[in-house]
This record gives C-alpha cells, structure tokens and sequence, in this order.
C-alpha cells in the first residue's frame, strides 16, 4: 500500500520538477512574454498547456516502473490525482 502512494506520489513530483524547470527557462528565454502578474500571449499559453501534456508521459514512467504490481493501475491513480488537484 505504501509503495504504490509512493509510486503515485513520484510521477506527481516528476511533473511538478519538469514543469517548474521548463518555467524557469522560459524566464530566461523570454523575459519580456512570461512576467509575473501579466498575462502570457496566447501561443505561450498553449505551448506550456502542450509541453505539460507532455511531461505527463516521464512521469507515468517512473509510476509504473516504481510500481510494484500492476504498473497500469498506479498510471491511471497518478492521472486521476491530476485531475483531482486541477479541480482543486
């Protein structure tokens, strides 16, 4: 029971690192687009909505392979705790 919170709890944060890098470099990269308290344009909106879809596979990764038994199941844990903390 406590290897699988974990292996869920280890794809959310592979997420939540990948994501939080890819931000910081697009600070870096464009100072001017992504400032605090100012809202990006559109195609910066959708390129971080697809590179986050896209971080979503790494982190199903190390899930399943911290996973125990039944890699698949631990999978679809990790996406519904995603859509339970979108919601939140």
């Amino acid at each position: 029971m406590l290897r699988s919170i974990l292996a869920v709890l280890a794809g959310w944060l592979t997420t939540g690192v990948l994501v939080v890098c890819f931000d910081l470099v697009l600070r870096k990269l464009l100072p001017n687009d992504y400032r605090d308290g100012q809202i990006p344009p559109d195609w910066l909106t959708a390129m971080v909505l697809a590179t986050s879809a896209l971080f979503s596979i790494p982190a199903g990764w190390v899930t399943a392979k911290t996973a125990r038994t039944d890699p698949s199941r631990h999978v679809v844990y990790l996406v519904l705790w995603g859509l339970l903390m979108g919601i939140v």
